[in-house]
């Protein structure tokens, strides 16, 4: 239960995972959510790499495009 609170999950989640009885539930749950996590995180960093090979937006935060004018 300590490793769940520091990997991520929301309060609803947490709260769901603390609901189930199973060991194997919550391993099961533990696990689609490092997938889900790791899938999301490899595609920043795809995005991130892209982003950093297009010379227009050298100067800015690959993850903020609030002040980009093209």
């Amino acid at each position: 239960y300590v490793l769940a609170h520091k990997m991520g999950l929301s309060f609803e989640q947490e709260y769901q995972l603390l609901q189930m009885s199973k060991e194997s539930e919550r391993l099961s749950f533990i696990k689609a959510h490092l997938v889900t996590t790791i899938t999301v995180l490899k595609e920043v960093e795809r995005t991130k790499k892209t982003i950093k090979m297009n010379g227009d937006f050298r100067n800015f935060d690959p993850l903020d495009f609030k002040e980009f004018k093209h």
